[in-house]
This record gives C-alpha cells, structure tokens and sequence, in this order.
C-alpha cells in the first residue's frame, strides 16, 4: 500500500497604492509582498518576494522620475542537504523637457546548496546606466561572479569581472572600452594545486568624420599546477591607428594539461577547458 505524507503549509501576502496629483505631477507607489511555506515528505521549503514601485512625472509627460526594486528568496531543507537563493534588482529613470535622460540598472544574487559530501555557492552582480545629455550619450556595465565548491575531495574557487563603456559626442567621435579578469584556484586530493587567471583590456577612439582613429588592447594569462609539475603563462600587447577602427582580443590559459592520470575523470568541468577568443571590433 502507498504510504500517504501529509503536506502542510502557509500562504501570506499585502499590498497597497497610493495616487496623487498636484502642482502639475502624478505622483503614483506601490508595494506588495508574498510569504508561503511548504512542508512534506520531501523536507520544509520556504518563499518570500516583495516588490515597490514609485513615480513622479510631469502630467504632460515631459519630465519625470520612476523607480523600481524587488527581492525574492527561497530555502530549502531537506534529509539530503539544505539551501538557499537570494535575488534583488532595482531600476530607475530619470528625463526632463531638454532631452536630459539617465536610466540604471542593478542586480545581485546569491545561491547556497549544500549536502552531506558536497557544496557549493555562488553570487553575483551587475550593474549598468546611460547618461544622455548636450554633449552626448554615455552608456556602462559592469558584471563580477565567484563561486566556491568542494565535490569528489576537490575545493575550489572561480572568480570572474568584465566592464565595458562607450561614450558618443554629439560631433560624432566615439570612444569605449573593455576590461575582463579571471581566477580559478583548487586543492584536491593527494596535495594536488592548481590556478589559472588572464586579463585583457582594450580601448578606442575614433574621431569625427574625417578625423583620426586609434585603439589598443593588452592581454595575459597564466597557470600553474602542482602533483602534474606544470605552468605556463603568456602575454600580449598591440596597438592600432587606422580607419575604419578594428581590432581582435584573444588569450587563452592553461591550469591544468588534459590527459595526466585520472585528472580528466576527477576535474570533467572545473578548470580543463581554455578561455575561448574574444572579438572586439568597431567599424
């Protein structure tokens, strides 16, 4: 006969706006929230979301400011293990009359899984604007991710951040530019090591119609392991001033060589494949 699991659980959640209008601009907000926990057979699982949003903008449409958040975060907890998500965002818009207009834009996360022989966590964040006003336009991005994780009597870390900006001038000279880092670190069984990490960057200009270009970029990358006795490292660098503007970015790094032992059976995933080409190019 089937076993029967009772489940049981809650369910929780509010709300709430506001309106007004005065001195020529709608004010507008609003809120709401959410709870709800499970439980059964499978173990307790909780969630929690809440959100706002706000306004201020003139009733003819010509200038105002908006605002957004939201946050959610989940759990989880199991005879197997336990875990954890947490995610927030936020937005805003600000514009007026003479075509001044800046947006933003952030976001951040984190994950946490963790069982009886094995963890692993993560996070990361992101952030990106445009600024538009008499002089131009300006737009930017940022992203950084880590991770940490232990599996199969291997422990590791994996750090990531890359940025890019671009500026247009209202003469029609542009300019921008790039930057991306990487880091891998782990300790195995045996007292076995390894680390990897390259960084690149680059950089352009070109002028107005008829004016002159340049760009450059620079490269390098690194790796090291210790049980397999190997490294290596590389480095590069290059500029150019032609038109039409382009130019390549491409590295690669080495932490771990493929076929030494049973590396490739214990480490499938982590640090064995090589940083793919990278490609920038500005007509």
């Amino acid at each position: 006969p089937n076993t029967y699991y009772p489940s049981t659980g809650s369910n929780a959640g509010a709300q709430g706006q506001s309106h007004n209008v005065a001195n020529g601009f709608e004010q507008s907000s609003g809120s709401q929230s959410q709870s709800q926990t499970v439980q059964n057979q499978h173990g307790t699982f909780n969630q929690n979301a809440a959100g706002s949003t706000s306004g201020n903008v003139a009733v003819d449409g010509s200038s105002g400011q908006l605002s957004a958040a939201n946050t959610q975060q989940q759990s989880f907890q199991t005879a197997h293990g336990s875990g954890s998500q947490n995610q927030a965002n936020s937005q805003s818009a600000n514009f007026d009359k003479n075509g001044n207009l800046q947006l933003s834009n952030s976001n951040a996360n984190t994950m946490s899984i963790r069982e009886k022989d094995k963890y692993k966590e993560q996070a990361n964040a992101g952030s990106s604007s445009v600024v538009q006003n008499q002089f131009g336009q300006q737009s930017s991005n940022a992203q950084t991710n880590s991770e940490t994780f232990f599996e199969n009597g291997v422990q590791g870390n994996k750090n990531s951040a890359s940025s890019q900006s671009l500026q247009t001038n209202k003469d029609g000279s542009v300019s921008g530019s790039t930057a991306n880092t990487m880091s891998n670190t782990f300790t195995g069984p045996g007292g076995l090591t390894g680390s990897s990490s390259s960084s690149q960057s680059s950089s352009f200009n070109k002028g107005q119609q008829g004016g002159a270009n340049s760009g450059a970029f620079s490269g390098a990358t690194s790796g090291a392991s210790s049980g397999g006795a190997s490294s290596s490292s590389s480095s590069s660098a290059s500029s150019s001033a032609a038109g039409p503007l382009a130019f390549s970015i491409s590295g690669s790094f080495a932490g771990l060589p493929l076929g030494q032992g049973g590396l490739g059976n214990l480490l499938p995933n982590l640090f064995l494949n090589g940083q793919q080409p990278q490609q920038l190019r500005r007509q």
